[in-house]
């Protein structure tokens, strides 16, 4: 066949068109309504599988440590499939897959040392300061702010909950200021000037909240410890 038929021939033919399993939801706009819903649904799916895995420990299906310590894997999975979409560029699906990691992670901190008493008040202190470095580490090494935002809102609300329910103030204070510090260093090396104000107020409130503890007629907290903070 001569070249000008044989090119005329390639130029017919069909060009096979991206699937959504070939592209992606990083091809499409992040707005589209189908995209988000899919997100969304997938968000739930998420948590329903942490959900099960509550559901089984509690029903006594799974020893209390080994149904906490499948579902912490279960939300580092997702954490990992954050810091994977991000290297792929798919902010969408990072921000939702943290999202989902924290929304996993988080709460089961809280039933783990508070209902499955799992882990004491320091336990919980190593755990949430391991889990939020990272959080930390996932946004900082993507560059993506919205997974700083998600750590820190998620951290700060579990770390005084937990201060309250253990009634061990100086630990969480210890970790309320290495959190504070670590957002203060996502803002100078990122840029992120917002994200660092809540870690700080975090921080001063638990310094506050472990001095006026010490300073009380019964000496909740020792006041070398206060001093320290």
């Amino acid at each position: 066949m001569p070249d000008g038929k044989a090119d005329a021939v390639a130029t017919e033919r069909p060009q096979a068109r991206p699937t959504l399993f070939q592209g992606g939801l990083s091809d499409r706009n992040p707005y589209d309504p189908i995209v988000v819903l899919t997100l969304v649904g997938r968000l739930f799916l998420v948590l329903a599988g942490g959900f099960f895995l509550r559901a089984m420990t509690e029903a006594g299906l799974l020893p209390p440590a080994a149904g906490v310590a499948m579902a912490f894997a279960y939300a580092l999975i997702w954490l990992f499939m954050c810091d994977r979409a991000g290297r792929r560029k798919q902010v969408s699906n990072a921000v939702f897959h943290a999202l989902a990691a924290a929304m996993v992670a988080f709460p089961l901190l809280v039933e783990a040392t508070t209902r499955f008493e799992v882990l004491g008040g320091a336990g919980a202190a190593l755990a949430i300061t391991l889990l939020s470095a990272a959080f930390v580490f996932v946004a900082w090494r993507q560059r993506l702010q919205a997974i700083g935002w998600v750590t820190v809102l998620a951290a700060l609300p579990t770390s005084l909950v937990l201060m309250a329910k253990t009634g061990m103030f100086a630990p969480f204070a210890l970790y309320l200021i290495a959190l504070g510090v670590a957002s203060l260093w996502l803002a100078y090396s990122r840029g992120w000037i917002a994200l660092s104000w809540p870690g700080a107020l975090g921080a001063d409130l638990a310094v506050i909240g472990v001095t006026l503890r010490a300073l009380s007629p019964q000496h909740q907290d020792l006041a070398g410890a206060a001093l320290l903070l």
